[in-house]
């Protein structure tokens, strides 16, 4: 960061003083399940909080949940939606009032487990600290496999609290040792890059060692706003995948202020990434890439949600773009009086809650666009754009706690790229969207159920058809080649798919038990079939595993 930006930070920072703050719920794990649920069902948006920008805070989740049990009409609610509640609770007790949920009569040694949720746990106007360790253990086996046994085995510490009710923080730190299926393997060989992770190292061979380290500030400088500076990764959408933003690259440097006014809530990011990282050259200074984005998230009714996005993704030798720092522009105006530079995106997203039941969402992406190339139906290589449209339904067909979840996505070839590489939408080499990049037409669904209190079981079913480079053609599937704009096979006659055709069908099943709060084991299996449509060339997955994690969410590989 440059010398102006370390300053605008520096004046942010100097306004903490106002309105007391809180922390985020981290990505995953079964918070954001639970309040897609009672969103729905309770129809109504929660209070203070917009599903499409993720991560949560943990006050609004508290106060989202304590509007829904006050609310009217409490008959709605399951016995399991009550336990799911008194979770949510329990979670996040440092901003719940309800301790008779959480508080523990017998405290082990007198100073651990003060409350059901964390190890430790101090509580004054001056410091609050919540300590938890986490752990995923797994092992298991993958038939037909030469790469030896599959595990995960991850160690570490996650902290969270605030300082004088001014200053929200949160840190992580874990130690990963894994062996994946090999079809994992296969996607991160070729791309130098592990989903979720950063650097990383051989181990054991087949396997990989890396390191997380995340973690963040944050404060209101006043009471509408939120700002956050710390490592971590953001979510923005309603869906299985996010086509503008997901969680699936690794963590970066970022600074987000959000905004929540009236029936508004605008979020701003400025992240600071990295372009391209190659396993084992060394320990050389890796090359930084920046971005820009905003998403404006409007609640239209009490039923009907719209957001617009925009993001900027660009390289400067000097540091970060001040012109990408005004909050309130639109990037593209920016971005031409630059002389046109970067790589630039917009989109719109919508979320429809009816009948208590269901919830109709989706999402527009353009990279580019000409009208002109679109109404002739020609195919021309710049028309980039991406759509996802899906549908929850709440306690489906009558049946208590059984959630469904379809969707769908579509992204034309070339999208995500720029003229040269350092510029596509990736970050350590995997891409800040869908895991797929470009090129793919994918069907998603999601069966979530929950019979009993502590009893959690899910399938999903993936299909896709993923359109792969051959060596020297670049058919547009693969977002981090180098001048995918002067190296395209074809100016017109592009469509999805095109390239090597790859057909892949993955069930993906979990069966978790709670035993404690935030206390997991799970049984994971994998069945999943690969086609290459130019070779014939089919390749079977068939994984079972065990795990035993402790504040920590189930990780999917489902690509």
């Amino acid at each position: 960061m440059n010398k102006k930006l370390l300053l605008f930070l520096i004046t942010v920072l100097s306004a903490s003083y106002v309105c007391a703050q809180s922390n985020y719920a981290p990505l995953g794990g079964l918070t954001y399940d639970f309040m897609d649920r009672a969103e729905i069902k309770s129809g109504r948006f929660l209070t203070n909080i917009h599903t499409s920008s993720k991560p949560y805070l943990r006050e609004d989740i508290v106060n989202s949940m304590t509007g829904m049990d006050t609310a009217s009409g409490k008959t709605i609610w399951t016995k399991i939606d009550g336990a799911n509640f008194n979770w949510l609770h329990t979670d996040n007790n440092d901003f719940s009032s309800k301790s008779d949920l959480y508080n523990s009569k017998k405290p082990l040694l007198g100073i651990l487990y003060r409350n059901k949720a964390n190890l430790y746990s101090n509580n004054s106007d001056d410091f609050s600290v919540r300590v938890d360790p986490v752990i995923n253990f797994g092992y298991g086996n993958e038939r037909d496999s030469e790469s030896g046994t599959k595990f995960q085995n991850i160690r570490g510490v996650e902290v969270r609290g605030t300082i004088s009710r001014k200053l929200g923080f949160y840190f992580y730190a874990g130690e990963n040792q894994m062996r994946p299926a090999d079809y994992v393997r296969n996607y991160i060989d070729p791309r130098s890059g592990i989903p979720n992770a950063g650097y990383y190292k051989a181990f054991k061979e087949t396997g990989y060692d890396y390191f997380n380290g995340r973690g963040n500030i944050n404060f209101k400088a006043l009471k509408p706003i939120t700002l956050t500076f710390g490592v971590d990764r953001n979510f923005i959408g309603n869906g299985y995948r996010s086509l503008f933003l997901s969680d699936f690259s690794n963590d970066y440097l970022f600074l987000k202020i959000q905004t929540k006014v009236w029936r508004i809530n605008y979020t701003n990011l400025f992240i600071q990434g990295i372009e391209n990282y190659e396993f084992n050259k060394g320990d050389d200074l890796l090359p930084k890439r920046f971005a820009s984005m905003h998403h404006l998230s409007t609640n239209i009714s009490k039923w009907l949600n719209i957001g617009l996005f925009e993001g900027v993704i660009f390289s400067r030798t000097s540091g970060y773009e001040l012109q990408y720092l005004n909050p309130i522009i639109f990037f593209r105006a920016a971005e031409q009086q630059l002389g046109s530079p970067d790589n630039s995106l917009m989109g719109i997203d919508y979320k429809v809650n009816a009948l208590k039941h269901l919830q109709w969402y989706g999402q527009f992406l353009i990279d580019d666009l000409s009208i002109a190339n679109a109404r002739e139906n020609n195919g021309w290589w710049g028309n980039k754009w991406g759509i996802q449209t899906g549908l929850k339904y709440i306690d489906a067909f009558f049946i208590k706690n059984l959630d469904l979840q379809i969707e769908a996505n579509m992204v034309r070839p070339y999208t995500y790229t720029h003229h040269d590489s350092i510029t596509d939408y990736t970050n350590y080499n995997l891409p800040f969207a869908h895991p797929l990049g470009a090129n793919f037409r994918e069907f998603v669904g999601v069966v979530r159920y929950q019979p009993i209190k502590n009893l959690f079981v899910q399938l999903r079913a993936i299909n896709y058809l993923f359109g792969a480079d051959e060596p020297g053609k670049l058919w547009g599937g693969n977002i981090r080649m180098p001048s995918a704009e002067q190296t395209i096979v074809a100016s017109f006659g592009n469509k999805i798919g095109q390239g090597v055709p790859i057909n892949v069908t993955s069930l993906f099943f979990t069966i978790s038990y709670q035993m404690r709060h935030n206390l997991f084991a799970d049984f994971n299996m994998v069945v999943r079939r690969s086609e290459n449509g130019k070779t014939a060339e089919v390749t079977n997955t068939n994984l079972m595993m065990f795990n035993i994690r402790w504040n920590f969410p189930t990780r999917f590989y489902d690509f």
